[in-house]
């Protein structure tokens, strides 16, 4: 039979992970690995992403009066890295999209 992998096994290996320097971490159901070192702006964006499923300037602005130039610059090191989707085709101002938290 096969054995399950349980959340418990998770946590323990991420905890194995650490101590070599990964950047791999739990934030609620979602193991996130962060190939760069992440500042303030980048997670300030992944908890609103995390919360409403994307990330808008509106939103940002709405939430913590972010100016367009501080979260362009956030999004566009993101985008960067490949952690972050966009799109322009919305109706309204774009939407980002964090592709490991895509929901169906």
């Amino acid at each position: 039979s096969e054995d399950k992998i349980t959340k418990d096994d998770i946590k323990k290996a991420l905890e194995t992970l650490k101590d070599l320097g990964t950047g791999c971490y739990l934030k609620g159901e979602y193991v996130i690995s962060v190939p760069v070192e992440m500042n303030n702006d980048a997670m300030e964006l992944i908890n609103i992403a995390e919360k409403y499923g994307y990330v808008t300037c509106p939103l940002m602005f709405a939430k913590f009066n972010w100016d367009e130039q501080r979260f362009e610059r956030a999004m566009n090191e993101l985008i960067s890295e490949g952690l972050v989707w966009v799109d322009d085709q919305t109706g309204g101002p774009p939407h980002y999209y964090f592709a490991s938290m895509w929901r169906n």
